[in-house]
C-alpha cells in the first residue's frame, strides 16, 4: 500500500472540497495557521476529517492521531501533514518522532 500517495489523496480531498483553490497539490507549502488562517478549532475539526478520510482509504488499518499532534502541524507546512499521515501508517518512527514529541 502506498501511504504516502493514500495521505496526498485524503489531504487533497479535503483541499479540493473546501478550498479548491489550493487544489492540484498547491497546498503542500501552506501553513494553515497562516495561509487560512486557521483557528485551534477549525484545524482540530480539518485535520479529524483528513485523518477519518486517509483511515477509510487505509482500511481495515487505521492510526490514530492526537489532538496535541494536530496542534503542532497546525502550525506547519500541508506537506508535513502529509509526511506524518504516511510515516505513522508505516510505523516509521524517525518520520513522526519530532512531531510527536
Amino acid at each position: 500500500m502506498d501511504y504516502f500517495q493514500i495521505a496526498y489523496e485524503a489531504i487533497e480531498a479535503w483541499v479540493a472540497e473546501h478550498r479548491s483553490d489550493y487544489d492540484n497539490g498547491r497546498w503542500f507549502d501552506v501553513v494553515p495557521s497562516d495561509q487560512w488562517g486557521a483557528t485551534k478549532e477549525a484545524w482540530q475539526a480539518t485535520a479529524t476529517e483528513i485523518v477519518g478520510d486517509f483511515n477509510t482509504r487505509i482500511a481495515p488499518d487505521e492510526i490514530d492521531v492526537t489532538a496535541v499532534t494536530k496542534n503542532k502541524l497546525r502550525d506547519r507546512r500541508l506537506a508535513d501533514f502529509h509526511i506524518y499521515l504516511a510515516a505513522k501508517a508505516q510505523g516509521d518512527a524517525a518520520g513522526i518522532e519530532e512531531i510527536e514529541q
